[in-house]
């Protein structure tokens, strides 16, 4: 398994578990929606409820469980990446200066031959994702291993192919590095 972690803050972003593909200076992390139960009353801890002859059907939440469910994003949900809102587009803007200035400033100490091509790929992902339509519909996420925001946002967006709509998750290419576990 190859885990991508944040260069700036080592925070785990995302697995090969999902279809990984490059574009552009981006993986683009392919998600689908589904819905997790966080339902911890019925863990297997050998005990035999059935057993027991004073053993009732006492709801989860009574018994101190957590009961409810999560729906969303894969890549978001299990991944746990922390929603954040940019009140509009230009605080947006100067985060992600900040953060390409950070970033060129690693990737000139580790690939200094990289430099030019990633202020590229900033360039056209600048154009292409931060027009107020299309910027509108994006959703930004942290890790929750990053509570100072000090790293990359993923950036969730939806695509349709063959007519069907998909969500996908972004994240800037020099950004990211690479753990075998």
């Amino acid at each position: 398994m190859i885990i991508y972690k944040d260069v700036l803050t080592g925070a785990e972003l995302f697995t090969d578990a999902y279809s990984v593909t490059e574009e552009d200076g981006l993986y683009i992390v392919r998600g689908k929606h589904i819905t997790v139960s966080t339902d911890t009353s019925n863990i297997d801890i050998g005990a035999n409820a059935s057993q027991d002859p004073d053993a009732e059907d006492i709801p989860a939440d009574e018994l101190g469980g957590d009961a409810h469910t999560q729906s969303g994003v894969d890549v978001i949900i299990l991944n746990k990446l922390v929603k954040q809102e940019f009140g509009e587009r230009k605080q947006y803007m100067d985060h992600l200066k900040a953060y390409f200035h950070q970033l060129k400033q690693y990737v000139n100490k580790v690939t200094p031959k990289r430099v030019e091509d990633m202020e590229k790929d900033l360039n056209n992902f600048v154009k292409k994702y931060t027009k107020s339509k299309v910027f509108k519909n994006l959703e930004f996420y942290t890790s929750q291993d990053d509570p100072e925001f000090e790293g990359m946002y993923a950036i969730l967006d939806y695509r349709e192919e063959d007519g069907n709509e998909y969500p996908c998750v972004m994240f800037f290419k020099d950004g990211v590095t690479q753990v075998k576990c």
